[in-house]
């Protein structure tokens, strides 16, 4: 940023920057600020006030006053602190979790124009690199942050990657910036402190150019892995398959890889999914649970919100199912009218009486030795035998039983519609629509 003044690219159409209201941000903030005249792009800010710290108000009313002084409309918000503390991988990990949480699905709300801008530096970039070759990293984790990049559907732009800290400090200096320390940084409670305040000057002391190093040694880490993804992506084809309109892998042409090869398609997949990728620790777990020859294998490989698993030997990534857990609940659908329930899993049961006469309905949760009798046999089957035969085991937990007032099963979900329901949505025209959770 400093040593090329327009950054030598056209600018998005929108640009908010994470301003944490550190010296980092506040230099990217700055240069912003003053270029967007020039090249015509809209600036925001947005800050997350994490509530760790009892000067977390101050903070953000420091960031406010920046952004005033720079006439950037600044967004700010609120972190729940207990989830943060709560994490599974610690303070650090849940602080950036809850960030990346919060801010990416208001950044979609501004739309595909909007680009989110952070102040990660080279500094940044080899204590990365140093942290994730601590945790026995791939090519693909070693090649560290990227200036650009994309995280659930939000481009991410790091314009500062090649520039260190001490030039950003000495920016913000001349420009008589304003800006945060977070005491916490002097913690070395924290690994990426650690390595700031004590491994990376003594590394220093005996190789002066060690962060240069690492920074490089990172960029050719992620040329190579990009270059291993091209590859990888080649063979996605050959193990690719469709179920319900979603792309799944077959695990036979897994199990036929070895598991660096495994581990490269896994990533390209799930890459083309545009999901968060698989740490290191879920790919082994992958090799332990979900690689079973048995097609009734129930292993879960868990990450971000989402799951890898295995149905009739094809691997599916899904989001966590949200089961449904509920009463049962009477539903009267007057005559000529849409009656709309949202359930308790966030899915959405639709009823459209057509008929000059009111109906009454029943949903439920299953529960067990429910009987349907469907469309061309003459007897009645049972609920979970047919779910079996068809349906995914994280599908079934979801699906709501919908009965007639006589208790007799009408549908299961979007997957079961009884001879009954077909009598009736053929003589009225009329109609039940059950509407998946949304993601």
């Amino acid at each position: 940023m400093l040593t090329s003044p327009d950054f030598g690219l056209k600018f998005p159409p929108v640009v908010v920057v994470g301003f944490s209201g550190g010296v980092d941000s506040a230099a990217l903030l700055h240069r912003l600020a003053a270029l967007r005249s020039a090249h015509g792009f809209e600036l925001h800010a947005v800050h997350v006030n994490h509530g760790l710290s009892s000067l977390a108000g101050d903070w953000s009313s420091h960031c406010s006053r920046v952004c005033d002084s720079l006439d950037v409309p600044l967004t700010v918000l609120n972190a729940d602190p207990s989830l943060i503390r709560s994490h599974a991988s610690g303070l650090e990990a849940g602080a950036r979790a809850m960030r990346y949480g919060l801010i990416l699905p208001w950044m979609r709300m501004l739309g595909s124009d909007a680009v989110l801008a952070l102040g990660h530096h080279q500094d940044d970039q080899a204590e990365t690199f140093l942290l994730r070759a601590l945790r026995g990293s791939s090519p693909a984790g070693l090649g560290a942050m990227r200036e650009w990049s994309s995280r659930d559907g939000v481009s991410i732009w790091r314009p500062l990657l090649r520039e260190w800290r001490e030039a950003l400090l000495s920016y913000a200096s001349l420009n008589q910036l304003p800006w945060i320390e977070d005491p916490s940084n002097e913690s070395d409670d924290f690994d990426r402190n650690f390595l700031r305040n004590q491994v990376m000057p003594l590394l220093r002391s005996r190789w002066p150019q060690v962060s240069r190093s690492f920074a490089r040694s990172a960029e050719l880490c992620d040329l190579d892995s990009q270059a291993l993804e091209a590859v990888d992506a080649s063979l996605l084809p050959s193990l690719v398959d469709l179920f319900d309109g979603e792309t799944v892998l077959d695990l036979d042409g897994l199990r036929a890889l070895d598991s660096h090869s495994r581990a490269r398609v896994l990533r390209a997949w799930l890459k083309s999914l545009v999901l968060p990728p698989l740490p290191s620790h879920s790919f082994e777990e992958f090799e332990r649970t979900l690689l079973s020859p048995r097609d009734d294998a129930q292993g879960v490989v868990e990450w971000s919100g989402h799951q890898l698993r295995v149905w009739r030997s094809k691997l599916h990534a899904i989001q966590v199912p949200r089961e449904l857990v509920m009463q049962p609940q009477r539903v009267e659908v007057p005559a000529q009218s849409i009656i709309e329930v949202e359930l308790p899993n966030q899915s959405l049961m639709t009823f459209r009486n057509n008929s000059s006469q009111a109906r009454q309905f029943i949903i439920s949760m299953r529960e067990g030795g429910e009987k349907i009798r469907l469309p061309h046999r003459d007897h009645r089957s049972s609920v979970k035998n047919l779910l079996n035969e068809q349906t995914p085991p994280w599908l079934r937990v979801q699906m709501p039983v919908v009965r007639a007032s006589d208790g007799t099963v009408w549908l299961v979900g979007d997957v079961l519609r009884s001879v009954e329901y077909g009598f009736w949505q053929e003589e009225t025209g009329s109609s039940i629509e059950w509407q998946r959770p949304l993601d």
